[in-house]
């Protein structure tokens, strides 16, 4: 992390799941989301790391908030890179109204926080 000049406490903003369609010009549009692995976007540059580099890790969505944790990145050029980040703060990130167990819905824009471990 300190190769990528990425202190603990920072973050960005990233486009949650590629794998829905960015509607997010539509009035409070939302994703539903599930348990398992996500690949995500960084929306501007964090550090070393450029706009669009890839975020690629795990969701978990059982508890109160959505529970995200990034362990890989690649940039643009296909570099890759060992991270830890977490989704939203270390507390996670909340889940949009609506949301049962198995159909979780969340903004489709959040941000990640660079830790030195995992909560």
């Amino acid at each position: 992390m300190r190769q990528l000049e990425l202190p603990i406490g920072v973050g960005g903003p990233i486009q949650l799941d590629l794998q829905q369609p960015d509607d997010s010009d539509q009035t409070n549009y939302r994703i539903v989301i599930h348990d398992g692995p996500i690949t995500s976007r960084l929306d501007e540059s964090l550090g070393e790391l450029p706009a669009n580099t890839l975020f690629y890790g795990r969701l978990w969505t059982g508890g109160e908030k959505i529970q995200g944790r990034y362990t890989r990145a690649r940039t643009p050029d296909g570099k890759e890179y060992p991270v830890c980040f977490v989704l939203g703060n270390e507390t996670g990130m909340t889940k949009s109204p609506g949301s049962q167990p198995g159909y979780t819905r969340a903004q489709p824009w959040s941000v990640v926080t660079v830790v030195d471990r995992f909560p």
